[in-house]
Protein backbone atom coordinates (compact mmCIF):
# COMPACT_ATOMS: atom_id res chain seq x y z
CA UNK A 1 0.00 0.00 0.00
CA UNK A 2 1.63 3.34 -0.89
CA UNK A 3 0.53 6.81 -0.27
CA UNK A 4 -0.44 9.15 -3.29
CA UNK A 5 -1.03 11.93 -1.45
CA UNK A 6 -1.12 13.73 2.08
CA UNK A 7 -3.55 12.77 4.80
CA UNK A 8 -5.30 14.50 7.95
CA UNK A 9 -7.24 12.62 10.47
CA UNK A 10 -9.66 13.44 13.61
CA UNK A 11 -8.62 9.73 15.26
CA UNK A 12 -6.73 7.14 14.20
CA UNK A 13 -4.84 7.25 10.83
CA UNK A 14 -4.24 3.74 9.61
CA UNK A 15 -5.30 0.51 11.52
CA UNK A 16 -3.66 -1.97 10.24
CA UNK A 17 -5.49 -5.39 9.74
CA UNK A 18 -3.79 -7.91 7.71
CA UNK A 19 -0.54 -9.48 7.82
CA UNK A 20 2.10 -9.70 5.59
CA UNK A 21 1.81 -5.86 4.04
CA UNK A 22 3.63 -3.00 3.32
CA UNK A 23 2.91 0.45 3.69
CA UNK A 24 5.14 2.79 1.72
CA UNK A 25 4.54 6.63 2.59
CA UNK A 26 6.45 7.90 -0.59
CA UNK A 27 7.62 10.87 1.92
CA UNK A 28 3.75 12.32 2.48
CA UNK A 29 2.31 12.99 5.66
CA UNK A 30 -0.07 11.17 8.02
CA UNK A 31 -1.07 14.10 10.50
CA UNK A 32 -3.40 13.92 13.38
CA UNK A 33 -5.46 16.45 15.44
CA UNK A 34 -3.46 15.73 19.22
CA UNK A 35 -5.17 12.84 19.21
CA UNK A 36 -5.65 9.21 18.26
CA UNK A 37 -2.58 6.90 17.03
CA UNK A 38 -0.70 7.46 13.78
CA UNK A 39 0.03 3.88 12.30
CA UNK A 40 -2.00 0.96 14.61
CA UNK A 41 0.20 -2.36 14.79
CA UNK A 42 -1.86 -3.96 17.22
CA UNK A 43 -1.73 -7.93 16.80
CA UNK A 44 -0.11 -8.01 13.54
CA UNK A 45 2.56 -9.99 12.32
CA UNK A 46 5.21 -9.62 9.36
CA UNK A 47 4.26 -5.23 8.52
CA UNK A 48 6.38 -3.30 7.73
CA UNK A 49 6.24 0.59 7.61
CA UNK A 50 8.47 3.01 5.43
CA UNK A 51 9.07 6.57 3.90
CA UNK A 52 5.97 7.75 5.93
CA UNK A 53 5.68 11.48 7.69
CA UNK A 54 3.86 11.04 10.91
CA UNK A 55 2.88 13.66 13.13
CA UNK A 56 0.44 14.91 15.74
CA UNK A 57 -1.04 11.38 17.36
CA UNK A 58 -1.14 10.45 20.62
CA UNK A 59 1.52 7.90 19.29
CA UNK A 60 3.21 7.84 15.66
CA UNK A 61 3.50 4.15 15.44
CA UNK A 62 2.19 2.08 17.90
CA UNK A 63 3.06 -2.12 18.60
CA UNK A 64 1.15 -4.11 20.80
CA UNK A 65 1.43 -7.86 20.71
CA UNK A 66 3.22 -7.28 17.61
CA UNK A 67 6.28 -9.36 16.17
CA UNK A 68 8.57 -9.85 13.27
CA UNK A 69 7.73 -6.16 11.87
CA UNK A 70 9.76 -3.15 10.15
CA UNK A 71 9.81 0.20 10.95
CA UNK A 72 12.54 2.17 8.61
CA UNK A 73 13.09 5.32 7.71
CA UNK A 74 9.61 7.40 8.71
CA UNK A 75 10.07 10.75 10.28
CA UNK A 76 7.97 10.52 13.72
CA UNK A 77 7.39 13.94 15.35
CA UNK A 78 5.53 15.86 18.00
CA UNK A 79 3.33 13.33 18.81
CA UNK A 80 1.67 13.38 22.76
CA UNK A 81 3.37 10.40 23.98
CA UNK A 82 5.27 8.59 22.07
CA UNK A 83 7.05 8.39 19.03
CA UNK A 84 7.33 4.66 18.68
CA UNK A 85 5.85 2.49 21.67
CA UNK A 86 6.21 -1.44 21.90
CA UNK A 87 4.39 -2.67 24.56
CA UNK A 88 4.16 -7.09 24.70
CA UNK A 89 6.15 -7.06 20.89
CA UNK A 90 8.61 -8.67 20.18
CA UNK A 91 11.31 -9.42 17.25
CA UNK A 92 10.64 -5.80 15.33
CA UNK A 93 13.24 -4.04 13.92
CA UNK A 94 13.14 -0.25 14.42
CA UNK A 95 15.98 1.45 11.82
CA UNK A 96 16.89 4.90 10.08
CA UNK A 97 13.97 6.46 12.00
CA UNK A 98 14.17 10.48 12.66
CA UNK A 99 11.86 10.79 16.05
CA UNK A 100 11.81 13.93 16.90
CA UNK A 101 9.84 16.45 19.41
CA UNK A 102 7.56 13.97 20.94
CA UNK A 103 6.28 13.75 24.08
CA UNK A 104 4.95 17.26 24.65
CA UNK A 105 2.37 15.84 27.04
CA UNK A 106 4.28 15.17 29.73
CA UNK A 107 4.18 17.57 33.02
CA UNK A 108 6.05 16.06 35.43
CA UNK A 109 4.15 12.59 36.21
CA UNK A 110 4.07 9.59 34.69
CA UNK A 111 0.75 7.78 33.37
CA UNK A 112 0.49 4.28 34.02
CA UNK A 113 0.59 2.42 30.64
CA UNK A 114 1.95 5.61 28.60
CA UNK A 115 5.57 6.57 27.73
CA UNK A 116 6.29 10.19 26.73
CA UNK A 117 9.38 10.81 24.80
CA UNK A 118 11.14 8.91 21.36
CA UNK A 119 11.21 4.90 21.26
CA UNK A 120 9.70 3.35 24.25
CA UNK A 121 9.22 -0.60 25.10
CA UNK A 122 7.23 -2.50 27.38
CA UNK A 123 7.68 -5.59 28.28
CA UNK A 124 9.35 -6.24 24.52
CA UNK A 125 11.66 -8.31 24.30
CA UNK A 126 14.49 -9.63 21.33
CA UNK A 127 13.70 -6.01 19.14
CA UNK A 128 16.80 -4.52 17.72
CA UNK A 129 16.52 -0.30 17.93
CA UNK A 130 19.75 0.41 15.22
CA UNK A 131 20.65 4.08 13.70
CA UNK A 132 17.73 6.01 14.59
CA UNK A 133 18.27 9.68 15.30
CA UNK A 134 16.11 10.47 18.35
CA UNK A 135 16.52 14.00 19.49
CA UNK A 136 14.54 16.98 21.48
CA UNK A 137 12.40 14.79 22.27
CA UNK A 138 9.89 16.37 25.34
CA UNK A 139 9.31 13.84 27.77
CA UNK A 140 11.63 11.55 29.84
CA UNK A 141 13.48 9.59 27.66
CA UNK A 142 15.25 9.77 24.15
CA UNK A 143 14.71 5.07 24.65
CA UNK A 144 13.14 3.57 27.53
CA UNK A 145 12.84 0.63 28.92
CA UNK A 146 10.03 -1.34 30.61
CA UNK A 147 10.39 -4.78 31.32
CA UNK A 148 11.93 -5.51 28.71
CA UNK A 149 14.62 -7.61 27.81
CA UNK A 150 17.13 -9.43 25.07
CA UNK A 151 16.94 -6.07 23.10
CA UNK A 152 19.77 -4.15 20.92
CA UNK A 153 20.78 -0.93 20.74
CA UNK A 154 22.90 0.35 18.75
CA UNK A 155 24.36 2.76 16.17
CA UNK A 156 21.87 6.07 17.47
CA UNK A 157 22.03 9.23 17.44
CA UNK A 158 20.61 10.36 21.13
CA UNK A 159 20.82 14.01 21.56
CA UNK A 160 19.17 17.18 23.01
CA UNK A 161 16.64 15.05 25.03
CA UNK A 162 14.43 16.73 27.34
CA UNK A 163 14.88 13.50 30.20
CA UNK A 164 17.41 11.19 29.97
CA UNK A 165 18.98 9.88 26.51
CA UNK A 166 18.15 5.88 27.46
CA UNK A 167 16.13 4.74 30.40
CA UNK A 168 16.70 0.85 31.07
CA UNK A 169 14.10 0.29 33.95
CA UNK A 170 14.01 -2.32 36.61
CA UNK A 171 13.35 -5.51 35.29
CA UNK A 172 14.95 -5.11 32.08
CA UNK A 173 17.46 -7.49 31.74
CA UNK A 174 20.40 -9.00 29.00
CA UNK A 175 19.71 -5.93 26.91
CA UNK A 176 22.80 -4.44 24.94
CA UNK A 177 23.43 -1.00 24.24
CA UNK A 178 26.49 -0.31 22.26
CA UNK A 179 27.96 2.21 19.86
CA UNK A 180 25.53 5.01 20.47
CA UNK A 181 26.23 8.57 20.35
CA UNK A 182 24.19 10.47 23.47
CA UNK A 183 25.01 13.40 23.45
CA UNK A 184 23.76 16.56 25.33
CA UNK A 185 20.67 15.85 27.38
CA UNK A 186 19.42 17.32 30.55
CA UNK A 187 19.44 14.37 32.62
CA UNK A 188 21.62 11.63 32.11
CA UNK A 189 23.35 9.85 29.48
CA UNK A 190 21.99 6.53 30.44
CA UNK A 191 20.24 5.16 33.14
CA UNK A 192 20.61 1.68 33.73
CA UNK A 193 19.15 -0.82 36.26
CA UNK A 194 18.09 -4.51 36.07
CA UNK A 195 20.37 -7.73 35.33
CA UNK A 196 22.98 -8.50 32.65
CA UNK A 197 22.82 -5.42 30.35
CA UNK A 198 25.69 -3.95 28.70
CA UNK A 199 26.77 -0.81 28.28
CA UNK A 200 29.52 -0.79 25.47
CA UNK A 201 31.45 1.50 23.24
CA UNK A 202 28.84 4.42 23.20
CA UNK A 203 30.32 8.19 22.94
CA UNK A 204 28.72 9.66 25.93
CA UNK A 205 29.14 13.87 26.34
CA UNK A 206 27.85 16.55 27.90
CA UNK A 207 24.66 15.24 29.42
CA UNK A 208 23.32 17.20 32.34
CA UNK A 209 24.30 14.81 35.79
CA UNK A 210 25.91 11.87 34.94
CA UNK A 211 27.18 9.95 32.07
CA UNK A 212 25.72 6.80 33.27
CA UNK A 213 23.93 5.95 36.24
CA UNK A 214 23.13 2.75 37.50
CA UNK A 215 20.61 1.62 40.28
CA UNK A 216 20.29 -2.02 41.31
CA UNK A 217 22.40 -3.15 38.40
CA UNK A 218 23.27 -6.56 38.55
CA UNK A 219 25.87 -8.42 36.46
CA UNK A 220 25.91 -6.23 34.46
CA UNK A 221 28.87 -5.02 32.12
CA UNK A 222 30.33 -1.22 31.39
CA UNK A 223 33.13 -1.47 28.98
CA UNK A 224 34.97 0.54 26.45
CA UNK A 225 32.73 3.76 26.66
CA UNK A 226 33.97 7.37 26.23
CA UNK A 227 32.50 8.97 28.90
CA UNK A 228 33.37 13.20 29.16
CA UNK A 229 32.38 16.86 29.68
CA UNK A 230 29.16 15.20 32.16
CA UNK A 231 28.42 17.72 34.71
CA UNK A 232 28.48 14.91 37.70
CA UNK A 233 29.76 12.06 37.05
CA UNK A 234 31.30 9.90 34.32
CA UNK A 235 29.74 6.68 36.10
CA UNK A 236 27.46 6.75 39.28
CA UNK A 237 26.87 3.08 41.00
CA UNK A 238 23.96 3.17 43.26
CA UNK A 239 22.52 -0.33 45.13
CA UNK A 240 24.90 -1.91 41.92
CA UNK A 241 26.47 -5.09 42.92
CA UNK A 242 28.78 -7.82 41.24
CA UNK A 243 29.17 -5.53 37.98
CA UNK A 244 31.82 -5.41 35.94
CA UNK A 245 33.69 -1.65 34.91
CA UNK A 246 36.65 -1.94 32.51
CA UNK A 247 38.61 0.14 29.72
CA UNK A 248 36.66 3.04 29.87
CA UNK A 249 37.94 6.66 28.96
CA UNK A 250 36.19 8.80 31.69
CA UNK A 251 37.29 12.89 31.46
CA UNK A 252 36.19 16.46 32.51
CA UNK A 253 33.29 15.50 34.87
CA UNK A 254 32.90 16.53 38.71
CA UNK A 255 33.79 12.91 39.70
CA UNK A 256 35.02 10.27 37.40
Amino acid sequence: YMLTSNITSSGDGIVVERDNVIIDGAGYTLEGTRSGIGIDLSGRTNVTVQNTQIKNFDYGIYLNSTSHSVLSRNNITENKYSGIWLRYSSNNSVSDNKVTANGWGYIGFQVPGHGFGGIGLLDSSNNSIIRNSVTTNKGEYGIDFGGASYNVISGNNITANKGSGIDVLFLSNYNDIVRNNIISNERIGIFVGGSSNTISENHIENNGIDGIQSSYLSDGTISENKIKENKNSGIMLRDSRNNTISGNNIANSRYG
